[in-house]
């Protein structure tokens, strides 16, 4: 770390690396408060009250020898660019670096809700790289560098039009679902089942239609084809779960799209969006379509017609109670 202190300041409407606009800077009140969530130490060490809201730090502290565990066993693998989704899900699920959270905060009894936030990093056993805002921050925090931090900023919003003298403080921190891969499975028709067992009760994946389908080609961009050819399974679980905790994904990620000079592009042709496309699409919205209320599975998009898909259950689990945590105002 450098001996020159580097100036620190923070905006309600900005970030690790600069702001907007002519707000002033937050006046920091030191907290300091420490604390155990999950399998982390965590820390908030100041939070900074500004004109239109309060911005408040997390510093979360991971021991060297669990990043270092995680690059043995991903460090070659995370380097490639043909990772398929499943991979991807399971390296950033993986990560210890990685902490996907939503807190909500109390100030003076009514609670504020962060739709804003950013985060960085410092890795111990690999430096290079670092975010160029890393340094400074350790150094203001008083850090140690022989552990992996993660830095997370949240700025909350003020619920009243003036902003109140701060008289109690506290924090609730919601972890976000993690998603783990399922079984694999292949139907082809109706009436298919597919049985199987979450949380050590059997569930049966019934199919009710199974459609073969191409999109309409879309002008999106000049000169660019997109896949079109995708299969539409409509599918009900029982036992029922809840549509938020389980989710059938192909197994195969879509064709890369292809450039050309000549594209035809037909008139009036409905507008397509793709949503997940990168990693197997789960829904496909049409722009002169309508939402069906059931579950469905969308497969991977290819330029020719697939005659089997394997499909994939993806469970997503919150694995960590929520915290609450008292604030005191040094």
């Amino acid at each position: 770390m450098s001996s020159q202190k580097r100036e620190w300041k923070v905006f309600f409407s900005g970030s690790f690396w600069g702001h907007q606009g002519r707000d002033h800077a937050g006046k920091e009140c030191p907290i300091g408060s420490r604390f155990r969530w999950g399998e982390e130490q965590w820390l908030v060490p100041a939070v900074y009250i500004c004109g239109r809201g309060l911005v408040m730090d997390f510093c979360c502290r991971v021991p060297a020898e669990r990043i270092q565990a995680f690059q043995d066993k991903w460090g070659q693998v995370a380097q490639r660019d043909d990772l398929t989704w499943q991979e991807r899900l399971e390296l950033e699920r993986e990560n210890p670096l990685e902490i996907a959270f939503d807190p909500a905060l109390t100030v003076n009894g009514k609670t504020l809700t962060s739709n804003r936030g950013c985060g960085i990093c410092w890795n111990p056993c690999m430096t290079e790289g670092t975010d160029e805002q890393m340094p400074a921050a350790m150094e203001h925090y008083g850090l140690d560098p022989k552990d992996g931090w993660s830095i997370w900023r949240y700025a909350f919003a003020w619920a009243t039009k003036r902003r109140p003298a701060l008289q109690q403080l506290g924090i609730t921190l919601r972890r976000r679902p993690v998603e783990l891969l399922g079984p694999r499975f292949c139907v082809t028709a109706p009436g298919d089942c597919f049985p199987f067992f979450y949380r050590q009760v059997e569930h049966t994946l019934t199919v009710q239609k199974y459609q073969r389908k191409e999109l309409e080609k879309a002008g999106l961009f000049p000169g660019l084809t997109l896949p079109t050819h995708h299969v539409v399974m409509q599918y009900a679980i029982n036992p029922e779960l809840p549509g938020d905790v389980i989710s059938v994904r192909d197994c195969a990620d879509c064709d890369q799209p292809r450039w050309s000079l000549e594209t035809a592009v037909e008139p009036g042709a409905a507008a397509v969006g793709i949503i997940g496309g990168a990693d197997g699409p789960t829904a496909i919205v049409l722009g002169t379509g309508k939402v069906e209320a059931y579950h469905m599975a969308c497969s991977a998009l290819h330029f020719k017609p697939v005659d089997t898909v394997q499909w994939r259950m993806v469970f997503r689990e919150r694995r960590v109670e929520d915290l609450t945590v008292p604030l005191d105002l040094n």
